[in-house]
């Protein structure tokens, strides 16, 4: 296996060029592109970048679907010391308005799916200087394939840091405004040096990236699948009968899925009549997995499995439940999210950050190379973040007696009251065969908190929304409570 550990992001592709420069990095559209290709590509990209600031840092963003186009983006930004912001395209005009402003981004990258979206915004963004159209058709934007070919494809070879930032991905937003999540060259090489755990794949594998790059393991994905000297196919976005097509086609052997589109794919007509004898692993997480949906997937696709728990501001992982310990006669252990991959330290806390016994619910706290280095420009959320080296999730969970991780899946919302204007509602998911009470929730949240925090109503559901990023979508849980009020909290 052609597999290496990378230093930082343009040491994997310089690497990967040198150690099979004629393999096929991508597959897109039925195009390939091979390993001396995109680090040709990426060399383009990191000049003409350097022509315009030759300062490191600098914050250039990217909002497109999945493409080519995006990793010689990411590498080249990398080669030239500067920081990638990949955009959510499924925010709204206003909110991407907002997180270009908070990034102070003067280049950005568009998508042709994306360009009204960005033209509605452009006036309110008066720092952003340079709009590259992934399209050749925009009137008044160059094309991206002309302003990557202006230079030449020499590497410029400058020094990278460990603890230079290469990524800010931006949090969902649930829990009050967006935040970017720095990581560093470090986090993403400590990562990738775990491929073995979480990513267990050859160079005769063959990765089907659907993930939208937005999201840390979208790419994540792709750099593992260099990083062992697989072949990705990327999609553009997850559509279930696409996948399905794409696994035949391509021969798939290894694909990262969330559960929600696990369970589009089984409900598809077409997956009873797929041939997907090639699957080998199907890796999965960002958010809970129901018991029978693992299952029923499990006995589907008759391939290997595992789970994965992590945020973005841990480099997308912090835990993974084992092909081993995917046992479908075991189903207590598939409830769980695994245990701490090697190097990360794993605590349940209570909130004085006290360790709690095993079988007790507190907060998830975690550390390793793969926390963030922080929060963009808020150091009061970092210092709340990241405390005593420690990364405090604001997941709860707990640890059974053999270290296995299970998170808890709860949200709390407010909602309106007629005494105090507003009130605390819990929403929960009970375990498979759980009879635990309203009351009882109520009772035990008030040992845990002050009882002006804990819950005075509890609602159980059998799944919670989630955000393309897995987050909690706090704002549909909350809709249906504030639709008739004047005053909106959504």
């Amino acid at each position: 296996m052609l597999q290496m550990v990378p230093m930082d992001l343009a040491d994997l592709i310089r690497r990967r060029s040198t150690l099979t420069p004629a393999a096929v990095a991508l597959t897109f559209a039925g195009q390939h592109t091979i390993c001396s290709e995109l680090d040709a590509a990426s060399n383009q990209v990191a000049n003409t970048l350097l022509t315009i600031n030759p300062s490191p840092n600098w914050r250039i963003a990217v909002i497109a679907r999945n493409s080519v186009a995006f990793y010689e983006l990411l590498f080249g930004a990398a080669k030239a010391r500067h920081v990638l912001i990949p955009v959510n395209w499924r925010l709204a005009a206003s909110e991407v308005a907002a997180i270009l402003t908070d990034a102070g981004v003067e280049l950005l990258v568009v998508g042709a799916e994306f360009v009204a979206l960005v033209e509605e915004i452009r006036d309110r963004l008066p720092v952003l200087r340079h709009v590259i159209a992934l399209t050749d058709d925009h009137p008044a934007w160059e094309s991206f394939a002309d302003w990557r070919d202006r230079h030449d494809a020499v590497d410029p070879v400058l020094p990278v840091a460990p603890s230079d930032v290469a990524l800010q991905l931006y949090t969902s937003g649930t829990t009050g405004r967006p935040k970017g999540v720095q990581l560093t060259h470090d986090n993403l090489a400590f990562t990738l040096a775990h491929i073995d755990e979480y990513f267990p794949c050859t160079a005769a594998d063959v990765v089907l990236a659907c993930f939208p790059h937005f999201h840390v393991v979208g790419i994540l994905d792709v750099l593992s699948g260099l990083v062992a000297g697989a072949r990705s196919v990327l999609l553009p976005q997850a559509d279930p009968d696409e996948i399905l097509a794409m696994i035949v086609a391509e021969r798939v052997s290894v694909i990262d899925l969330v559960p929600s589109l696990i369970r589009f794919l089984l409900q598809s007509p077409a997956c009873r009549d797929t041939d997907v004898s090639s699957l080998r692993l199907i890796i999965y997480g960002a958010a809970p997995m129901p018991l029978d949906l693992l299952r029923e997937a499990m006995a589907t696709f008759g391939c290997g499995f595992i789970q994965l728990y992590g945020l973005t501001e841990t480099t997308g992982l912090a835990t993974g439940l084992s092909l081993v310990d995917h046992d479908p006669n075991s189903p207590d252990r598939l409830r769980s999210c695994g245990k701490p991959l090697a190097g990360t330290g794993l605590r349940i806390v209570d909130r004085a950050g006290r360790d709690v016994p095993n079988g007790d619910i507190g907060e998830i706290v975690l550390r390793g190379r793969q926390i963030m280095r922080g929060y963009w420009n808020v150091p009061e959320a970092t210092a709340e973040a990241i405390r005593d080296g420690w990364f405090h999730t604001g997941d709860a969970g707990y640890l059974d007696a053999d270290g296995y991780l299970y998170v808890i899946d709860v949200a709390v919302i407010g909602i309106p009251d007629a005494r105090w204007g507003e009130t605390v509602k819990a929403v929960v998911v009970r375990r498979p065969g759980s009879v635990v009470s309203e009351g009882d929730l109520i009772a035990f949240s008030r040992t845990q908190v002050a009882h002006y925090k804990a819950p005075t109503s509890i609602d159980f559901i059998d799944m919670l929304p989630r955000t393309a990023s897995g987050k909690l979508a706090k704002d549909v849980l909350r809709a249906p409570y504030w639709a008739d009020r004047d005053r909106q909290v959504i």
